[in-house]
């Protein structure tokens, strides 16, 4: 049976792996230059620098700016909604769990709630924003080749979808290890 020891290596080693690899792949995404002021002088061999429908890029980057402050306004009303929400249920577990069971157990439920609150908000917030950054600069690729679209949505998929898990095992984990420490 493995110790704890090494389960918590691993529950460390593993998530650490999935960053690097995911901050690679960013990295190789964001080597396509969306902004056409920046874009002209990048130096990229990912982009068509010799195309002349400079007109597109211009477009494009407008498109890809409202969809992005778009997401960013949704996104930060839904979570003025999900904060009345927590505050509200928060309450609720306190006082139900603490009248009908200890007050301890009840602040910890609390707490756990919060957590799992703050984990799905920073799971959809990392989504979203790795979504909204590739959509733009998948589309450039497209225009390039199919291969290369291909190749740069599956990356920036592994970042959306590799973050937000890496988000939701590391934050309990973490929690997790804390509580010994906290009683």
């Amino acid at each position: 049976m493995a110790s704890d020891a090494s389960v918590a290596a691993l529950c460390i080693i593993f998530p650490l792996i999935g960053l690097i690899f995911s901050y690679f792949y960013y990295r190789v995404t964001a080597s396509i230059e969306v902004n056409p002021v920046r874009r002209d002088r990048a130096n990229s061999k990912h982009l068509l620098n010799d195309d002349p429908n400079t007109k597109m890029y211009g477009q494009l980057y407008s498109i890809y700016s409202k969809i992005w402050e778009g997401a960013h306004s949704f996104l930060y009303a839904e979570y003025r909604y999900i904060s009345y929400f927590v505050v509200g249920f928060s309450i609720l577990i306190l006082l139900l769990l603490g009248l009908t069971d200890k007050w301890s157990n009840a602040i910890f439920t609390m707490i756990a709630f919060w957590v799992g609150c703050l984990t799905s908000v920073l799971s959809g917030l990392i989504g979203m924003k790795i979504g909204v950054f590739a959509n733009a600069r998948v589309a450039l690729a497209a225009k390039k080749s199919l291969n290369d679209a291909f190749y740069y949505q599956f990356q920036s998929c592994y970042c959306d979808g590799v973050c937000p898990m890496l988000n939701g095992c590391s934050q309990p984990f973490c929690i997790n290890l804390s509580f010994p420490y906290i009683l």
